[in-house]
């Protein structure tokens, strides 16, 4: 992002910002009740770390394993437009460093990507999400150009069956499933059985169940499984290509309100499938599968 977008993106957030409380009010009366129903609340700010060792590879002849520390940032915020429409800016960067002292292995794979959503309310039933989300997806172990660069977004749509249950339908643009960016169906649902139990299914992402044993909220236990996947560009000697990595993860979140507004959370779980394809030219042209691996992680996060 150049100087003069970034400029142009500072005044429209001001502009918004002035005089945004009494339009916040509006949009929360109209609509908190179905947001709090159809959607988890994304904390202002996240943190996320996991540690995932001896991360190996299926059937092969490479003996070494390595370990695999991933950290993920997000730093957002929302600006209400009038009493339907609200905006959604954010900053991502995550990071995948493996390493390993047995073979010197020490690679670092990075997303730094910006996040512009508009959410609107075509009818109090019926909410319209779109969400542009486009990034740099590298090892930057050379200058960043284009090749770095990937879009990625989606359009959802979330319909309001019943008090308790919203389907949600849409596409979305990724390279979670293959090599360039393709757009694919998305969809599923969210079932609030009670204040204590809501389901969280949004395939082909993720399934999650949502238990709060204390009535106050203030424990959240959430059993889920995950699809993940990213391409990264990178760079071996003078060679660059790329490399698609997709994760099958299933695993275990326990978070606490340790204040108003702020969560710390624990998370175990297992990597039960996972697929690299590596492609540098005139180096390796290979697929290889993971082998299933447990990892741990701890979390923080804010609302303000």
């Amino acid at each position: 992002m150049n100087l003069r977008l970034c400029a142009i993106v500072f005044v429209m957030l001001s502009i918004l910002q002035t005089g945004e409380a009494g339009a916040q009010n509006d949009f929360a009366r109209s609509h908190g009740d179905f947001l709090t129903g159809a959607t988890q609340p994304k904390p202002n700010f996240e943190l996320n770390a996991s540690y995932q060792p001896n991360v190996g590879i299926e059937d092969s002849d490479v003996a070494d394993s390595a370990d695999l520390v991933r950290v993920k940032t997000r730093l957002g915020r929302g600006f209400v437009v009038n009493k339907d429409v609200a905006i959604v800016t954010a900053f991502n960067y995550s990071l995948r460093n493996y390493s390993s002292d047995e073979s010197d292995v020490e690679e670092d794979l990075h997303e730094l990507a910006i996040e512009l959503g508009v959410n609107w309310f075509v009818r109090d039933n019926f909410l319209v999400s779109a969400t542009f989300r486009p990034g740099i997806f590298s090892d930057l172990d050379k200058s960043i150009d284009g090749n770095d660069f990937l879009p990625q977004g989606n359009i959802i749509g979330i319909y309001q069956w019943s008090e308790s249950f919203f389907l949600k339908f849409g596409v979305a643009a990724g390279v979670e499933f293959f090599e360039e960016t393709s757009v694919i169906p998305v969809g599923g649902f969210t079932w609030v059985a009670s204040d204590q139990l809501r389901v969280d299914v949004f395939l082909p992402a993720s399934a999650t169940v949502t238990w709060q044993p204390l009535e106050k909220h203030s424990l959240l236990v959430v059993p889920g499984i995950h699809l993940q996947g990213q391409r990264y560009r990178v760079n071996i000697g003078s060679n660059e290509g790329y490399i698609q990595i997709q994760d099958i993860r299933t695993d275990v979140t326990a978070s606490y309100e340790v204040s108003d507004g702020a969560r710390v959370s624990l998370v175990i779980g297992a990597n039960i499938r996972g697929k690299y394809e590596v492609e540098v030219a005139d180096v390796v042209d290979a697929d290889f599968d993971q082998d299933p691996s447990l990892y741990f992680g701890i979390g923080f996060g804010a609302f303000f």
